[in-house]
């Protein structure tokens, strides 16, 4: 054989063996979701040649299935991977009749809007896609989406639902190895979207008749679409979370009729309907409007309001009541107003001033219908989170003369406040403690023993007589100082961080980002750290509106124990300050021991001592509310670094609290301590 016919030979067995298929398994982990697809690439899917997911190619494929780890054959055609097909050699038996042939649905689809195909297929119910939900994307998402039809809501009004996506689901994921059902519904009157949330169970369980008992409860006015399954670790929803829910949807207009005969509305316009000896009846004094509500009663034109059910009554001796039974050991009959901001399928916080529920009236002034000119109401007093929801009582009448709604009491948590004189026509009142402010009431013993006495001898003398007066006692000295708080190296910012892990029990482990950790520790008279001074740091976790109570911090390894357990809603990454979010800065420290302040004190007396390493220095404290300029009490000075400055206060614990902070020029560090010498 000549050179030149032995290099072509050559030269087509090289070729050969370069098309010679190769042996692979499709997909490849992809942030722990397995992807076989490549996307934003159609037609191509990852193989890991030779199961080596080292040797990860991207081959064209319009071959097999595109099920992860199949065992396929690729060749290298055209500078490109193709997928030639299955490797039948790989198994004796592959467990399954699918000959696993390429996704090729749309070609059996009649939906022209999404490529149809030319050899439609008719399939049962069970693949309707009238309101399925299904993955969002080709390799899913957080929501879910759904397919959209034409509904009949029932008030008998045709929408357009679906066709778009849910709410972010992942945001419902349980803690810890659970899982967590979510229902997703529709509203039957407005079309949207209604998710419901289930209990956690067990993370092992999957199959359909495993979850079912965890799918929460729908009511009357909610249709069910799909059930979610999520974990803690999910983060892309795909088909195997998915549980279809749907139901033979029914809108739940009734029409024609059943029993009772009739046929023709019996009465007026906005007439309710009931039944007349066999027929529709109707009266103008039962009557329903879908602007004004409910109307039973003598027939006529009255004021009437939104959302109202008016009670008449016309005629001597007619009275229009409304009255609750309740028969058994249960609670008695009650009358329960329920406020929110916000939507029906999306409330929000109510707000500080919200009226909750009142009880108003008015009446006819000879010419007109009158205005509400006597009110008894409940009110929000803070804007409402897991930790506050405080509520006032206010009561209004109107003064004789006057046509001007008038506050006369308002309740609240601390005080009843009386905005008229009180007349108790000549009955008593009983059990008034000891005044304490030049403007409260005093009981006649009070008086009787607080008397001034003559008496001889040395001492204040007035034309020949000496006055004694008996002592009042007001605050409570101790006989030691005792350590309030005390903590070096503070800086003007709070310190501010994020959770470095799960936390264990009473502790948790954390990553500073903000401020000085010195706010964490307490020192003892020696400078040395400590857990035993009165008060302990309030430490709040932004991220879940709620604190604790720091009993102890380990600086050098971020390590801080406190006086409870870590809630189970703390978790890594939430955020947590010594700012007690109530303006200016302010640092929170809550009395732990009250064998020497008692709960019933109401206002400490301090010792305050501050320097700082500039010789400018200025300590704020408060008591226990939101920054108001006129009630901080603000000691400083600057007569050099480090020296010492001293001075008295009192101020008023709320909630066993005071708040706290430095001001000190950027970079400088401060010493505060807080003594306490008595309390009242």
């Amino acid at each position: 054989m000549s050179p030149v016919s032995r290099k072509a030979v050559e030269a087509i067995t090289e070729l050969n063996a370069e098309n010679e298929p190769i042996g692979g398994r499709l997909g490849i982990p992809i942030g722990g979701i397995r992807q076989v697809n490549v996307a934003n690439r159609p037609g191509f899917v990852y193989v890991r040649l030779r199961d080596n997911p080292n040797e990860l190619v991207q081959a064209f494929n319009e071959s097999v299935s595109a099920v992860y780890d199949l065992p396929v054959l690729v060749e290298f055609k055209n500078n490109r991977y193709v997928v030639t097909g299955r490797d039948t050699d790989r198994y004796s038996s592959w467990g399954s009749d699918s000959s696993y042939i390429h996704a090729h649905a749309s070609q059996h689809s009649m939906l022209a809007n999404q490529l149809g195909g030319g050899d439609p297929v008719f399939v049962d119910g069970r693949q309707m896609m009238p309101g399925a939900a299904y993955p969002s994307g080709t390799l899913g998402g957080p929501n879910v989406l759904v397919s959209d039809f034409l509904f009949r809501n029932k008030l008998g009004n045709w929408l357009y639902v679906g066709n778009t996506g849910t709410p972010n689901l992942n945001t419902l994921r349980p803690n810890g190895s659970n899982a967590r059902m979510v229902l997703v519904c529709l509203d039957y009157t407005s079309g949207g979207f209604v998710i419901l949330t289930g209990s956690t169970f067990s993370a092992t369980l999957t199959g359909t008749s495993q979850i079912w008992p965890y799918i929460p409860n729908n009511n009357l006015d909610q249709v069910p679409l799909a059930a979610i399954r999520i974990v803690s670790g999910t983060t892309s929803i795909g088909w195997d979370n998915i549980y279809d829910a749907r139901q033979w949807i029914d809108s739940g207009f009734l029409t024609g009729s059943s029993g009772g005969g009739g046929g023709t509305p019996g009465g007026s316009n906005t007439n309710v309907q009931f039944n007349n000896a066999g027929a529709f009846g109707g009266t103008n004094s039962f009557a329903w409007n879908g602007s004004t509500g409910l109307y039973i009663g003598a027939p006529g034109t009255l004021p009437r309001e939104n959302g109202l059910i008016d009670l008449v009554a016309q005629g001597p001796g007619s009275i229009p009541s409304l009255q609750f039974w309740q028969f058994g050991p249960s609670a008695a009959p009650t009358i329960i107003g329920n406020k929110s901001n916000g939507t029906y399928l999306v409330p929000s916080s109510v707000l500080q001033n919200d009226e909750l529920i009142g009880l108003w009236a008015r009446g006819f002034d000879s010419s007109n219908w009158t205005d509400q000119q006597g009110a008894f109401q409940f009110i929000a007093d803070e804007t409402w989170t897991i930790t506050g929801v405080g509520t006032r009582a206010q009561m209004y009448i109107t003064p004789r003369g006057s046509t001007t709604l008038t506050l006369v009491q308002d309740w609240e948590g601390s005080f009843v406040n009386i905005y008229k004189p009180l007349n108790m026509n000549t009955h008593f009142i009983h059990n008034v403690v000891d005044p304490l402010l030049n403007q409260d009431a005093a009981t006649k013993k009070y008086v009787d023993d607080s008397a001034t006495t003559v008496v001889t001898g040395t001492g204040l003398t007035i034309s020949g007589h000496q006055i004694s007066l008996a002592a009042i006692p007001y605050i409570t000295f101790l006989t030691d100082s005792n350590e309030f708080y005390r903590a070096s190296s503070l800086t003007a910012t709070p310190f501010s961080g994020t959770i470095n892990g799960a936390p264990s029990g009473a502790t948790l482990v954390y990553t500073p980002t903000a401020g000085n950790e010195s706010d964490l520790a307490q020192q003892d008279g020696t400078g040395a750290q400590t857990a035993n001074n009165l008060t302990a740091v309030v430490l709040r976790n932004t991220t879940r509106g709620e604190e604790l109570l720091v009993s102890n911090v380990n600086l050098g390894t971020n390590t801080i124990t406190f006086t409870t357990n870590v809630p189970g809603t703390w978790v890594n990454g939430d955020v947590i300050t010594t700012n007690a979010g109530l303006g200016s800065n302010f640092r929170a420290a809550e009395i732990k021991n009250t064998s020497v302040i008692p709960s019933s004190a109401s206002q400490i007396l301090l010792e305050l001592s501050i320097s700082d390493t500039a010789g400018s220095i200025q300590a704020w404290l408060q008591g226990y509310e939101t920054f108001v300029a006129s009630k901080t009490i603000v000691r400083g000075h600057t007569p050099g670094a480090n020296l010492l400055f001293t001075g008295i206060l009192t101020l008023p614990l709320i909630s066993r609290r005071i708040l706290h902070q430095v001001r000190s020029p950027a970079g400088n560090t401060a010493l505060l301590v807080l003594r306490v010498a008595g309390y009242q």
